[in-house]
């Protein structure tokens, strides 16, 4: 185990983000295996610390105690550290288990102040998509294919395929890379761009054929898309509708911020 520790110092895979994916992955394992490997020499311990003297029990009994405190200081520290997180601009956000609920803002009783990602200035509206995904999550069957827009990692693309684990015709750049790494980066690169050119053209035709293409069942047109693409591009999902191409399924709005998911027909 302290072998595998050492490994990861000095050997990284190929296309690693630093070390940091070969570190987490082997530490991960190499903890467990510690925890059990030390809770059976514990167990064979004890009889044989029955043979010390007073003062080496005490003080082995002492160490004890102080490294699982330490061990301990952890999840007491870093539960309140997470509790008193809080979202950009919002005093009050929900404390709870549900993972979404901090899209919704601020939780006073009466309070209408959303979570608002700012994307390089762009404003998004987190409650908006929190509708969204509920919706989908309450009334999508099966597996149907989604698109959405793409960003870089760690920003807001992808959140429809993240929270739903819908699948999506790309998803994080990387991510995909490393789980099809036997393939060229240039057919991630290749679907990027077909991602960005669905939603920035005006060719209703085109955007259908990208729509066949990868079997979209479903098109999310949220603030992240008005944002991100060009306003002639999402001016075409409108009239789409209006041609008996696409059906707006669900839609929600918050003064200038508005969300529509639409359904391929």
């Amino acid at each position: 185990m302290l072998g595998m520790t050492l490994l990861v110092e000095v050997i990284v895979l190929k296309g690693d983000v630093g070390r940091s994916n070969m570190v987490f992955r082997f530490y991960t394992q190499v903890w467990a295996l510690f925890s059990v490997a030390a809770a059976a020499a514990l167990a064979s311990l004890i009889p044989a610390i029955r043979q010390w003297s007073r003062r080496w029990q005490r003080a082995w009994l002492a160490a004890l105690v102080a490294l699982m405190l330490a061990a301990a200081l952890y999840t007491w520290t870093g539960t309140w550290a997470k509790v008193a997180d809080r979202w950009p601009e919002i005093a009050n956000p929900p404390h709870n288990l549900d993972g979404m609920a901090y899209m919704l803002g601020d939780a006073r009783p009466g309070s209408t102040a959303p979570a608002i990602y700012k994307d390089e200035g762009r404003v998004i509206n987190l409650a908006l998509d929190y509708a969204g995904i509920r919706f989908m999550q309450d009334h999508v069957a099966g597996t149907p294919t989604i698109v959405e827009g793409h960003t870089v990692e760690y920003r807001w693309g992808s959140r429809y395929s993240i929270y739903t684990g819908l699948p999506t015709v790309v998803g994080w750049s990387w991510h995909v890379r490393q789980h099809n790494s036997l393939l060229p980066g240039s057919v991630v690169e290749r679907r990027i761009a077909e991602v960005v050119d669905f939603y920035n053209t005006g060719d209703m035709e085109a955007a259908v054929e990208f729509l066949r293409r990868y079997r979209v069942q479903y098109v999310i047109v949220g603030d992240l898309e008005r944002t991100y693409y060009a306003p002639e591009g999402i001016a075409k999902f409108p009239r789409m509708v209006e041609q008996g191409k696409l059906q707006e399924t669900f839609s929600a709005q918050a003064g200038a911020n508005r969300l529509s998911i639409y359904r391929v027909r």
